[in-house]
C-alpha cells in the first residue's frame, strides 16, 4: 500500500518536522510504503538573513550579523534530520507550476496547522489535496490552529467534498467542519503520540548537563521568567532556554541552534518544562515530565488547551501558575487516557487507509 503524506515537513520548526517523522514512521511500521511529498511552499521557508521593510534597517542588520552563525547551524541540523529520517517523494509540477498527482493508493494531509490561514497566507489548495484526482484522500489530525475561520476561508468546504475520510486534531476543528456541513469528522491525536516512546529514545541527542528547568516559548513572556526563577530557587535547579538568538530569560544556559534530536533530548532529560508550544507540551507528556503551560497572547492556545482537556489536565489552564506548579501530574492517569486515544487514532488511521 503506497501512501503519500503532505504536511509542513520543510518548516525549520521542531514540532513540524517531528510530527511529519512520526506519521511516516508509524505508517512504515504498519506495512505501508510511506513517502512525504517534498512540497516546500515559500511561506514555510525562513531565510537565514531576513529584512522587514517596515522595521529599522540598522537594527535588523545587527541582529542578522549576530544571529547568522546560530541560524546557519540550526538550518544544517534540520536538513541533517531530514536526510537521515524522512523518506521524501519528489514533487512534480505541470507547465503552470501546479502540483501533479503521483500514483499512490492514498494521500494523507496533516497534521500540524496545515489549515491555519494565517500560516498559509490564505488558502493553499495543495493542503486540501486539490491536485489529487484518483487516489483516496484522507486528512489526519489536521489543525486550523484557532476556534473559527473567516468567511472567505469557508470556501474550503468545496475542497473537502472529495475527501474519503476527515479527521482533525482539536474539537474546535471538528466544530468548524460541522458548521460547514461535515458531520462524520473524527478528532484524533497528533501523530507524535502514535509512536512508542522508544522510537524517540532511539533518535534523541541527550545533553551533557542535568538538573534543569527547560524553557521553550513562542513569544517572550515575563510570567515565564518569574515562574522559572521561582522554581529554580526553590528546587535548586539551573535554567536552560532554547530558541531565539537573544537570551531573553537570562537563563544559565541558552542554546540558539537546537535541532530536532537535541530538542527531544532536552525535554527528556529535563526536571521541569515551562512552555507555550504545543509540541513541547506533547513531548513533555510523552516523556512524563512535570510542566507548566503559560498562555499565548491573543487566545492562540486553542490547540494546546484542547489537548490538556482531553487528558483531564484542565488545571494546567485554569490554576494560577504558581499554585499549579505544586499540582503534580498523575501520569498513571494521563498515560491511561493517552493509550485509549492512541489506540482509537491508530485504528482510525489504518482503517481509513485500508477500508473503503
Amino acid at each position: 500500500m503506497k501512501v503519500i503524506t503532505l504536511t509542513t515537513h520543510s518548516a525549520h520548526n521542531h514540532g513540524a518536522i517531528l510530527q511529519a517523522y512520526a506519521l511516516q514512521k508509524f505508517l512504515k511500521l504498519n506495512s505501508c510504503e510511506a513517502k512525504i511529498l517534498d512540497y516546500r511552499p515559500e511561506y514555510l521557508i525562513k531565510p537565514i538573513i531576513n529584512f522587514d521593510k517596515n522595521s529599522n534597517f540598522t537594527k535588523q542588520l545587527i541582529i542578522n550579523i549576530i544571529a547568522f552563525r546560530s541560524r546557519l547551524s540550526r538550518k544544517q541540523k534540520f536538513e541533517s534530520f531530514t536526510n537521515k529520517y524522512l523518506d521524501l517523494e519528489q514533487a512534480e509540477y505541470d507547465i503552470n507550476g501546479e502540483l501533479v498527482e503521483i500514483d499512490a493508493d492514498a494521500y494523507i494531509v496533516g497534521s500540524d496547522q496545515i489549515w491555519n490561514q494565517d500560516i498559509t497566507r490564505g488558502i493553499d489548495a495543495n493542503f486540501f489535496l486539490r491536485f489529487v484526482k484518483k487516489s483516496k484522500k484522507i486528512s489526519y489530525a489536521a489543525s486550523f490552529g484557532k476556534d473559527s475561520i473567516s468567511e472567505e476561508f469557508k470556501c474550503i468546504s468545496d475542497f473537502l467534498e472529495s475527501f474519503d475520510h476527515l479527521s482533525v486534531r482539536e474539537e474546535s476543528g471538528k466544530k468548524i467542519l460541522n458548521e460547514l456541513g461535515y458531520h462524520n469528522v473524527h478528532v484524533t491525536l497528533d501523530p507524535v503520540f502514535l509512536l512508542d516512546i522508544n522510537e524517540y529514545n532511539g533518535i534523541l541527542a541527550a545533553p551533557k548537563f542535568e538538573n534543569y528547568i527547560l524553557i521553550y516559548t513562542l513569544e517572550n513572556n515575563e510570567e515565564v521568567n518569574t515562574l522559572a526563577k521561582k522554581i529554580a530557587k526553590d528546587k535548586r535547579m539551573n535554567i536552560v532556554s532554547i530558541g531565539s538568538y537573544r537570551n531573553q530569560y537570562n537563563s544559565d544556559i541558552h542554546i540558539r541552534d537546537t535541532g530536532p534530536e537535541e530538542f527531544l533530548g532536552l525535554i527528556r532529560n529535563s526536571s521541569y518544562v515551562i512552555t507555550n508550544s504545543f509540541h513541547a507540551i506533547a513531548f513533555s507528556i510523552i516523556f512524563n515530565k512535570q510542566f507548566s503551560y503559560v498562555r499565548l497572547r491573543n487566545n492562540r492556545g486553542t490547540r494546546i488547551e484542547n489537548l490538556l482537556r482531553l487528558i483531564s489536565l484542565e488545571g494546567k489552564i485554569e490554576l494560577d501558575r504558581f499554585s499549579e506548579v505544586n499540582q503534580i501530574v498523575d501520569y498513571d492517569m494521563v498515560n491511561h487516557k493517552i493509550d485509549i486515544c492512541k489506540r482509537e487514532a491508530q485504528e482510525y488511521l489504518m482503517g481509513s487507509i485500508f477500508n473503503k
